[in-house]
């Protein structure tokens, strides 16, 4: 899976060093800059995209594509290769409803 949504909440330069390693990011600061979880939540589901997010609000919404919850805001670099790797490894059709945690800190 190499395509997903960043949340506002995703620092820029992470969302960066994600594109310079091929990933198709559309980035909700870019394109939808102060939107609501719910039309964050509804713009994933038109794109058939799953959500990278720090904010555990999206866990309360039924039926979408996927969230990739960061659990602590680390080092963008750690942050960025724990994030690379689990998405090279999952397909869009296994996040689909489901929320992945993802622990930066275990990429030391």
């Amino acid at each position: 899976m190499r395509k997903f949504i960043a949340d506002e909440d995703i620092p820029r330069p992470i969302v960066e060093k994600l594109r310079n390693k091929d990933f198709d990011v559309y980035y909700v600061e870019e394109e939808i800059k102060g939107s609501t979880d719910q039309e964050v939540v509804e713009k994933a589901r038109s794109m058939a995209l799953p959500i990278l997010t720090f904010d555990n609000d999206f866990f309360s919404f039924n039926n979408h594509p996927g969230i990739m919850h960061i659990t602590q805001r680390t080092n963008y670099n750690l942050i960025v290769e724990a994030v690379s790797d689990i998405a090279k490894r999952i397909e869009k059709e296994e996040i689909e409803n489901s929320v992945i945690r993802i622990n930066p800190n275990k990429y030391r």
